[in-house]
């Protein structure tokens, strides 16, 4: 199987993402909050971080998050919550991996032309910047994106009538972010 340069770090850096996905379900003020008041935790902040400091193609990055997705379901060990966070991580991280493809890809071609320190440093710089405004609305833009799909009518039915229930609102958050992953994966699978 094929597996793009830097495939170990960013395996690591994906590995590393769900570990803190798992403890920052614990950290009542993570992250920042959309409109839906959800937190969105400290792990999608440190798996984007982690996206500036390699040079590796997006592609790259989407074929990550859709392995690591497969790995979720194959870790007998992760309870369904967790399984359930982690989902969600990689879905928001995912969104904000397609909203800020074009400073990546700058970013990338800085870094693989062995572009000077400065020019690099500008173009992460406007990468965070990107990120930053991703992460106040990546629970919005997931929900707008793919409450609609069909596989959440029943989760999207439950919370128009009860929207002031938390775990109502994670099981649609949840809905919709497999929808993501699904929709990426098989966008992503190899051609037969």
């Amino acid at each position: 199987m094929f597996r793009p340069a830097g495939s170990t770090m960013r395996r690591t850096e994906m590995n590393q993402c769900r570990q803190r996905s798992n403890s920052a379900r614990n950290e009542a003020d993570a992250g920042s909050r959309g409109a839906t008041g959800v937190p969105v935790t400290s792990s999608v902040s440190f798996c984007c971080a982690a996206l500036m400091s390699s040079s590796t193609p997006i592609d790259g990055y989407v074929k990550e998050i859709v392995d690591s997705r497969a790995h979720l379901h194959l870790n007998t060990k992760l309870s369904p919550a967790d399984r359930t966070e982690a989902e969600i991580g990689l879905a928001l991280t995912l969104a904000m991996v397609q909203k800020c493809q074009d400073r990546l890809r700058q970013l990338e071609i800085c870094s693989g032309a062995g572009g000077d320190d400065a020019a690099c440093d500008k173009e992460r710089a406007a990468l965070q910047s990107c990120i930053g405004r991703c992460e106040s609305t990546a629970i919005d833009d997931l929900l707008r994106d793919h409450a609609t799909s069909p596989s959440c009518d029943a989760a999207r039915l439950a919370h128009n009538n009860d929207r002031d229930d938390p775990a109502v609102l994670q099981r649609l958050l949840h809905c919709c972010a497999r929808a993501s992953l699904d929709q990426v994966a098989r966008d992503h699978l190899p051609a037969e």
